[in-house]
């Protein structure tokens, strides 16, 4: 054998595409990063950003993400690409700052994918696999068209997308995952690697294999999607409680609204205005200003939970809040437990949570940190995952066959294989040194660029 599977790595929450991606290629956590999630609000700036919408309609964003180099300008720290400063190809990565050169085929079918994904799988069309496995193929024959015109290069890059966003709009999205890996990935890959080694550049060559995050099975309805005429509605339940909410759009102008959400599936971030900085109705709030404690943001807390305990199923696991520390330096996540405010880390200690993977530590990594206000002054976390059954799973979006972005081990672990053809398995594992014995996602930089340092 010449390769090892070194995974599975653990995700960043949420475990969802763009946090993780941009995770995975700087090597730090959201929090640092400022790329918690597909969608979130800027208090700074009063932007809200969709690299990937869930919840706001317009593919700007997306379209944006592929062809402006969008990220460029909205990941905080440095990238694999700039930290290793070698010669660098990346096909189709919305995280590519530093590369040398970046195709983006297909841009405009992708964008309109993206562009798409907030109105949910509805309809009774059957789902085309082969509009997105093009945009896979794609992906691969740009990358191997770079390496025989341009040369091979010291780091290269393929991204997948369609495989993605198809496994949430295919009915039985786990056989289907499944069998789109085998029959639509496998042979794009091959393709790469067979422009590597018609340019005599294969051996020698390391090949790492990875994913954003898995997925899970979800009830494909309405009632089961938050997003949509579910009869929980959180934006309903702020407007009712003082906190009217702004609306689901990349336009939407800086009045009239009090409260901002970002979708992520298995979570929704929502962000407080400071009420007394707009007492009227149509007055801009100032949003660099933090919430209220006592008059803003226990008052949203509290209304929310609340009405999901009114709710006969419970679609919200957890609500949490985010207390930012003392002269802005690092926050405080806390638990809402019978109307009160408990630390996250007691609650764990009195209620212990096995199956949601590291979680007191991976959400620090999420709101800690100079953003990590972008992850909202309430974060919801709906019953999402494979502990609970299918009839009982949540999520924020429009309806689809499944979704991800929890803390459990379906959604958070994602495989990494490392081959390299001219070296064995043994001789493999030689190379990557002290590696944990539970990696995460933050490994994942420093791996590649050990790998580089040693070629």
């Amino acid at each position: 054998a010449h390769g090892v599977s070194v995974g599975p790595i653990l995700s960043v929450l949420p475990s969802i595409t763009v946090a993780a991606w941009t995770s995975l290629f700087t090597g730090r956590p959201p929090g640092e990063t400022g790329v918690p999630g597909n969608e979130w609000f800027s208090r700074s700036d009063g932007e809200f950003h969709a690299p990937a919408p869930v919840s706001v309609t317009g593919k700007s964003d997306a379209l944006a993400t592929l062809s402006d180099q969008l990220m460029d300008s909205l990941v905080a720290v440095p990238t694999l690409f700039e930290r290793a400063d070698v010669r660098s190809y990346v096909s189709l990565l919305p995280v590519h700052r530093g590369a040398d050169l970046l195709a983006v085929p297909g841009a405009a079918e992708l964008a309109d994918l993206l562009g798409a994904f907030p109105a949910g799988a509805v309809g009774e069309e059957p789902v085309k696999r082969q509009v997105y496995a093009a945009v896979d193929r794609a992906s691969a024959e740009r990358m191997a068209d770079l390496v025989e015109e341009e040369g091979p290069p010291d780091l290269g890059v393929v991204y997948f997308p369609g495989i993605d966003l198809y496994t949430h709009a295919a009915p039985s999205p786990l056989a289907e995952q499944r069998r789109y890996l085998a029959e639509v990935t496998d042979a794009a890959m091959a393709e790469v690697l067979a422009a590597y080694r018609a340019a005599g550049a294969l051996d020698g060559t390391w090949v790492l294999v990875t994913a954003d995050h898995g997925h899970t099975p979800v009830p494909h309805d309405a009632t089961h999607a938050l997003g949509g005429d579910s009869a929980f509605s959180v934006a309903a339940t702020l407007d009712s409680a003082g906190f009217p909410v702004r609306p689901p759009s990349l336009d939407a102008g800086s009045a009239g609204y009090r409260a901002v959400m970002a979708w992520q599936g298995a979570f929704a971030y929502v962000s407080l205005a400071d009420r007394s900085s707009c007492p009227d109705e149509d007055d801009p709030c100032d949003w660099t200003a933090p919430p209220r404690w006592d008059e803003d943001v226990l008052p949203a807390a509290r209304a929310l939970d609340r009405a999901a305990a009114a709710h006969p199923t419970q679609p919200l696991d957890l609500v949490l809040l985010r207390r930012p520390g003392a002269g802005g330096e690092g926050s405080e996540l806390l638990v809402l437990r019978d109307d009160r405010p408990v630390p996250l880390d007691a609650y764990l200690a009195d209620t212990p949570r096995p199956e949601l993977l590291d979680f007191a530590e991976r959400m620090r990594w999420l709101t800690d940190g100079p953003h990590g206000d972008h992850a909202g002054d309430v974060i919801l976390m709906t019953r999402l995952g494979a502990s609970v059954p299918e009839n009982d799973r949540y999520y924020f979006s429009h309806p689809y066959h499944s979704w991800h972005a929890s803390a459990e081990a379906r959604d958070s672990h994602a495989p990494l294989v490392i081959a390299r053809p001219d070296l064995t398995a043994a001789e493999i594992r030689g190379r990557l040194g002290s590696w944990p014995e539970r990696p995460t996602q933050l490994d994942f930089t420093p791996l590649v660029l050990q790998l580089l340092d040693g070629r």
